[in-house]
C-alpha cells in the first residue's frame, strides 16, 4: 500500500508551479529570443523529481508543455499580421501627409502666379525701383505705367556683403506674360546683360527645377506660372509639378539609359499605383554598356501604395560612394562637415542633408533638438552618444556626432563636463597625431542657458584631455562668438619677451613658418564677449581659427549665420595646419538649416615622406620637415664651405 501524503502539501505544491510559472510569463522581455523554450525550462526544472503532485496535476503540466510551442507561434503570427497592417496605415498616412503638403505648396504656388523675381538689379541707397524698372521695360519695348505694379520691394536681409538683393514685383498676369515675351530685347546690351526674369518659385519647386536641369534626358526647362517644362532629347515635352512628376521623369532618364555622371537625383514620391510597383535602384558601379558611371546615385526615396495587392514598400536608400571595407590605415583623407542643423529629425524628412551626409566620414551637428527618446539613423553611419539638453521646456540644443562604420572601431568618446560639447578621440591610426576633437555648440549671450563661464570649461577640458593624451585639437561648430579680425595668437612685443618663454608663445614667425596666414580675414568686422573669450582661449593653449587663412575661404572669412554673421568656426592646433587639404564655407540652403551655413573640412591622414615626394614630380604633393634633436651635431658637421658647394652641385643650383 502506497505511503500517504498529505492533499494540502501536494495542493500547495502544485500551486508553487502555478505560481512561478505566471510569474515567469508576466516577467519575460519583449525581445526576449525564445520565450516558449524559457517557460519550458522553468517548468521540467519545477515539476523534475517532484513527489508532491498526483497523476492529475502532472497531466496538467504535461498539456501545458504541449501548449507553450503552439501558443508561441500563433502569439508570434498574430503580432506580425498586426505589425504589418498598423505598417500599412502608418505609410498610407505618410502618403496623405506627403499628398497634402504638395497641395499646400500648389496653393502657395498659385498665390504667387502673379510674381516676378528679378535679379542683378544694382542695389542702393534710397533707391527708386519703379524709375528703375521702367528703365529695364524701355530697354524692352514695353511700356510700364504704376497702375501695372501692385508693389514691388527687394527680399532678404541686407549683409555685409555687397550682393544685390533679389527685386519682387507683383503685376498683372498679362503684363507678366509681356515681360516674358520681351525679356529677349534685353540681350546684347552691356547695361542690363545681368539682369534676369524667373517665376518667384517656392522652395519645393526651386528645388525641382534645380534637380531637372540637371537631368540628362533633359535638353532643356523654363518655369510658367509654376509649372517645370521640360523638352527631353528625344524632342519629347514633360511637365513637373510635384516630385512625384520628378520620379516618372527620372524612371524614363533611366530606361534610355541617358543618366549624367555628375547627377544625383533626388525625388520624393508618395504614388498610389494601379499597376505593378514601381522600383528604382541605386545605379551599379561598372556598368559601361549602358553608359552609366559609377559615381551615378539615383535615390528615390517613395512611398508606394499598389490598388491591386494592398502591398507597401519604402525605398530610402543612398548609395554608399566609399567602400565600407577601406580599412583606417589605408584611407588618405578623412572629411569632416559640421553644421547647426537647427533640428535634425526635421531636416532628415528632406533628401538633401541624406545625400550631402553620403560624401562625408564624420558629421558633426549642433542644435540636434533630440531627447533621450529619439533614435536617428544614418545609412553606413553610426552615431556616438549624443549630449541632448536636460531640463528643458521644449526641444532644444543639443550635439549629436556621426561617425563612418569604417572608422568607428578608431573613435574614443571621452566624458563631457557639460551639454555643450561632445569630445571624441581618432586614434593614430587614422592619423599622424592622435587628434581631439569637440564638436561645439554654445548658445547665443542673450539665451537663457547662456554662460560666459563656458568657455573656462572648454579651456579646462581641452588643457586635462591633451596633457593625459597627447592629442592635436580640432574644434567644430557654433560658438556664437563674434571675433572680427583680431588677432588668435600673442603677438611678441618687449612685454611678452621680459614675461614668458619664447617657446611658449606662437608668434608671427612660427605661424609663418608653418604656412600659417598671420592675418586672418572676415566679412563680419562685429566682435561680441564670446569672441573676446574665445580669443583669450586660442592665445591661452595655443589653438588658431582656420576660417579666413585656409582652402576657399582664404582671404574671405566667409559669412556663416543669416548671410551676415559669422559665428561657426574651424579650430585647431598648429601642427594640424598642414593637414588640412580643404575647408570650405559652404552655401546655404534652407532645406540642411534654417539659417546656418555648413563647414567643409577634408584632413589628411599623413603627410608625404620628403623624399618620396622629391621622385613624384607631384607639385601638389604635401612636405613636412621633421627636426630630430638627435642630428644636431650632425647638422653642424655638415655647416661647411665644401659640403655646400657639393650639394649646390647635386641640385643643379648655380
Amino acid at each position: 500500500m502506497p505511503p500517504r501524503t498529505d492533499p494540502k502539501k501536494k495542493t500547495k505544491s502544485f500551486n508553487e508551479v502555478c505560481s512561478n510559472f505566471a510569474e515567469a510569463c508576466s516577467g519575460i522581455e519583449s525581445d526576449a529570443n525564445n520565450p516558449a523554450n524559457e517557460l519550458l525550462d522553468l517548468l521540467k526544472a519545477s515539476t523534475e523529481n517532484s513527489q508532491a503532485l498526483n497523476e492529475s496535476e502532472m497531466t496538467a503540466v504535461k498539456v501545458m508543455q504541449l501548449l507553450l510551442p503552439a501558443v508561441n507561434v500563433l502569439s508570434s503570427t498574430m503580432i506580425i499580421k498586426n505589425c504589418a497592417v498598423q505598417d500599412a496605415k502608418i505609410e498610407k498616412i505618410y502618403s496623405a501627409v506627403r499628398l497634402n503638403a504638395y497641395a499646400i505648396d500648389n496653393q502657395n504656388q498659385y498665390s504667387r502666379r502673379e510674381n516676378l523675381r528679378i535679379a542683378g538689379i544694382n542695389e542702393e541707397e534710397g533707391e527708386d525701383l519703379f524709375s528703375v524698372l521702367v528703365t529695364i521695360c524701355d530697354a524692352m519695348n514695353l511700356k510700364l505705367n504704376k497702375s501695372d505694379i501692385v508693389s514691388c520691394h527687394r527680399v532678404g536681409k541686407k549683409g555685409i556683403q555687397n550682393n544685390n538683393r533679389t527685386v519682387i514685383m507683383r503685376t498683372t498676369r498679362d503684363f507678366k506674360a509681356k515681360i516674358f515675351a520681351n525679356k529677349k530685347g534685353l540681350h546684347g546690351k552691356p547695361d542690363f546683360k545681368n539682369i534676369y526674369f524667373n517665376d518667384d518659385l517656392t522652395t519645393l519647386k526651386f528645388k525641382l527645377f534645380q534637380i531637372v536641369r540637371k537631368l540628362d534626358n533633359v535638353k532643356a526647362a523654363h518655369t510658367r506660372d509654376g509649372k517645370i517644362h521640360c523638352i527631353l532629347k528625344d524632342n519629347s515635352r514633360q511637365t513637373v509639378e510635384n516630385p512625384d512628376d520628378l520620379f516618372k521623369l527620372v524612371k524614363e532618364g533611366n530606361s534610355s539609359n541617358r543618366v549624367s555622371s555628375q547627377v544625383i537625383v533626388t525625388a520624393h514620391s508618395s504614388f498610389v499605383n494601379s499597376d505593378n510597383g514601381v522600383h528604382v535602384n541605386s545605379v551599379k558601379e561598372g556598368n559601361s554598356s549602358n553608359r552609366v558611371s559609377s559615381q551615378v546615385i539615383v535615390t528615390a526615396h517613395s512611398s508606394f501604395v499598389n490598388s491591386d495587392n494592398g502591398e507597401n514598400s519604402i525605398d530610402t536608400s543612398v548609395q554608399n560612394t566609399k567602400s565600407e571595407s577601406v580599412k583606417s590605415n589605408s584611407c588618405d583623407s578623412v572629411k569632416v562637415l559640421a553644421l547647426n542643423v537647427c533640428d535634425l529629425k526635421s531636416k532628415l524628412k528632406s533628401p538633401e542633408l541624406e545625400v550631402l551626409c553620403n560624401n562625408y566620414d564624420i558629421l558633426c551637428f549642433s542644435e540636434s533638438k533630440l531627447d533621450q527618446y529619439d533614435v536617428i539613423n544614418i545609412k553606413h553611419f553610426k552615431s556616438l552618444p549624443p549630449l541632448n539638453r536636460k531640463n528643458a521646456k521644449r526641444k532644444s540644443g543639443g550635439i549629436i556626432v556621426f561617425v563612418r562604420d569604417y572608422l568607428f572601431e578608431n573613435v574614443e568618446v571621452l566624458n563631457s563636463s557639460n551639454e555643450n560639447v561632445l569630445w571624441f578621440i581618432l586614434d593614430n591610426n587614422v592619423f599622424d597625431y592622435a587628434t581631439l576633437f569637440g564638436a561645439v555648440y554654445i548658445p547665443p549671450e542673450s539665451s537663457n542657458y547662456s554662460n560666459i563661464d563656458i568657455f573656462d570649461v572648454l579651456e579646462r577640458d581641452i588643457i586635462k584631455y591633451t596633457a593625459e593624451t597627447r592629442c592635436k585639437v580640432c574644434l567644430l561648430g557654433d560658438f556664437n562668438a563674434h571675433t572680427g579680425t583680431k588677432t588668435d595668437f600673442t603677438e611678441i612685443n618687449d612685454y611678452v619677451l621680459n614675461s614668458v618663454q619664447l617657446e611658449d608663445v606662437i608668434n608671427s614667425v612660427n605661424l609663418e613658418t608653418l604656412g600659417i596666414d598671420v592675418s586672418r580675414n572676415s566679412l563680419d568686422l562685429s566682435v561680441n564677449n564670446y569672441g573676446n573669450r574665445l580669443l583669450q582661449l586660442c592665445q591661452n593653449i595655443e589653438l588658431l581659427i582656420v576660417n579666413g587663412r585656409l582652402g576657399k575661404d582664404k582671404g574671405i572669412g566667409a559669412l556663416t549665420c543669416k548671410n551676415t554673421t559669422i559665428v561657426d568656426y574651424c579650430i585647431l592646433s598648429p601642427e594640424l595646419f598642414p593637414y588640412i587639404s580643404e575647408f570650405e564655407v559652404l552655401p546655404f540652403d534652407p532645406m540642411l538649416s534654417d539659417v546656418h551655413n555648413a563647414l567643409h573640412v577634408k584632413i589628411l591622414c599623413k603627410l608625404i615622406d620628403v623624399n618620396k615626394c622629391m621622385n613624384s614630380g607631384e607639385p601638389s604633393t604635401i612636405v613636412k620637415a621633421v627636426w630630430d634633436s638627435k642630428n644636431l651635431q650632425s647638422f653642424n658637421d655638415c655647416l661647411n664651405d665644401e659640403n655646400i658647394v657639393c650639394l649646390n652641385d647635386k641640385l643643379g643650383c648655380h
